[in-house]
């Protein structure tokens, strides 16, 4: 028998011991489709890997695998290797405490684990991915896990992509795309770049490409090109009956970075002060103005009315309540 074959027989066992927990040799053999006397020396060569297997005998007797004596031998398909990337950057971004070094560790012993081309895979999703900040749930609009990896591995390789996209009119365009960045924001996966079609940057709903295809020409990214936030206000400024917002912030950009989450609005360093920029609601100014009275700095809000009237509402709110 092929060497080759061999091998692959003892990760099927390995598979299934992995994922049906204890199982007898009558049970292997006929999974695997060989004989119990093969089961029996391909569990000894098992055991001469220092994978470590628990072997009873008697009517209740079997093979089990030991907790974590797989690690070594671990195999990934792309869909594994995705789904490690995100819990990982998920961890990164959750508030579970745990120090960075964890996922780095965790990373670490990940590329361990992999084949030369998995790995490089692994890594370009992990570097092109920005800060998710809500949930990755289940929905129709699912994208296949190729896709979301070659397009990881454009931004990576600063490759431009030929796109063929189908708009929300059902028009389909076969588009350029410098791509900068991917970002999930609930329901949906999206793409920020330079569209050449367009000749602007232009954001892209990852489940509307039919087809990508990695091209030999290059490019550059903008400095601090924010996708996240490039994709936030462009939906917001997409939405129907959204209100312009721009509120001047007395205090430099690092801090009001830090004050500001980039999914909420943009910023940008002036002379004197920061300039926030959103899009929200009418329904969302309360909350808007309660927000910017938290803020550890002085403001003037530029635009719009409305939101100067939430902050005056709130303020009187205020001085009844404390007067009561």
């Amino acid at each position: 028998m092929a060497m080759d074959s061999v091998v692959g027989r003892l990760m099927a066992l390995l598979d299934l011991l992995q994922s049906q927990g204890k199982m007898t040799l009558d049970e292997l053999s006929t999974g695997l489709n060989v004989s119990e006397r093969t089961i029996r020396r391909d569990i000894q060569k098992l055991q001469s890997l220092d994978v470590q297997l628990e072997v009873t005998t008697g009517r209740t007797g079997g093979v089990r695998l030991e907790s974590g004596s797989l690690f070594h031998a671990l195999r990934f398909t792309d869909d594994e290797v995705l789904a490690l990337s995100l819990g990982l950057e998920l961890v990164k971004q959750s508030s579970l405490g745990l120090a960075e070094t964890v996922t780095t560790s965790a990373s670490r012993r990940l590329q361990n684990t992999m084949s030369e081309r998995l790995y490089k895979r692994f890594e370009a999703l992990s570097v092109s991915l920005n800060s998710l900040k809500t949930p990755i749930s289940k929905t129709k609009n699912q994208v296949p896990s190729s896709l979301i990896l070659d397009i990881a591995e454009a931004i990576k390789q600063t490759s431009r992509l030929e796109l063929s996209y189908r708009s929300g009119k059902n028009a389909i365009t076969s588009r350029l795309i410098d791509p900068y960045g991917m970002v999930y924001l609930e329901p949906y996966w999206y793409l920020s770049g330079y569209c050449h079609l367009r000749k602007a940057v232009r954001i892209f709903r990852l489940d509307r490409i039919r087809q990508v295809k990695p091209l030999p020409q290059t490019f550059t990214k903008p400095n601090d090109f924010n996708s996240l936030a490039i994709v936030s206000q462009g939906i917001a400024v997409s939405a129907k009956g959204s209100l312009a917002c721009e509120i001047k912030l007395y205090t430099n950009l690092e801090k009001a970075s830090s004050l500001i989450p980039p999914t909420a609005a943009l910023l940008e360093a002036k002379k004197d002060f920061v300039l926030l920029r959103l899009r929200c609601f009418p329904e969302q100014l309360p909350e808007i103005a309660l927000h910017l009275v938290k803020l550890p700095c002085s403001l003037r809000v530029i635009k719009p009315r409305a939101l100067k009237d939430s902050l005056y509402n709130l303020s009187e709110k205020a001085k009844t309540l404390a007067n009561a």
